[in-house]
């Protein structure tokens, strides 16, 4: 769902039990793209499946809270 609502093709993660795309499963790839600038990061969770979805959505939320915070900083 998430591809076609985006309007992204699907690309690297790979959510196991086998590797996808060369990555472990618990590869999580995030990118975010904004008038401050571009930034992508990867990473590794270690769990279950349900265990690592959990931890990616708190990294994301971190993440974008970040870059909200860097671009109001200056206002």
């Amino acid at each position: 769902m998430k591809f076609g609502v985006l309007g992204v093709p699907r690309g690297p993660g790979a959510g196991g039990p086998d590797p996808q795309y060369g990555r472990r499963p618990g590869t999580v790839c995030f990118g975010l793209a904004s008038p401050a600038g571009e930034w992508e990061e990867e990473i590794f969770l270690r769990g279950d499946p349900a265990q690592v979805v959990g931890q990616a959505t708190e990294r994301a939320l971190t993440l974008l809270e970040e870059a909200l915070q860097r671009s109001t900083a200056g206002r």
